[in-house]
């Protein structure tokens, strides 16, 4: 977690390898969760702090620039990308 003044910003590693998937089904895994319990617990718990934090996520995994925001959706969970241009990021 990195902070400035009142933001927040949380990088994240291996929380989800596919977002697609994992975001919205977050007890969804993967062959690479190698303790699936675990990793379904880790991802239903950093996604829900991600929300009620409003943080600002860097991750592996997701679409480029892999900078943007969670927002709740239904059961699940769906990802805000920064916007990208000629000026850089954009919130």
């Amino acid at each position: 977690m990195v902070t400035s003044a009142n933001e927040k910003m949380l990088f994240w590693g291996d929380i989800s390898h596919l977002p697609s998937i994992q975001l919205p089904h977050p007890g969804a895994t993967i062959e690479l969760d190698v303790y699936p319990d675990m990793a379904i617990a880790s991802r239903r718990r950093v996604l829900a702090e991600s929300v009620i934090g409003g943080y600002a996520i860097g991750a592996a995994h997701l679409p480029f620039p892999g900078i943007g925001h969670v927002k709740k959706d239904g059961d699940g969970y769906g990802w805000v990308a920064v916007e990208y241009g000629a000026q850089g990021l954009k919130s």
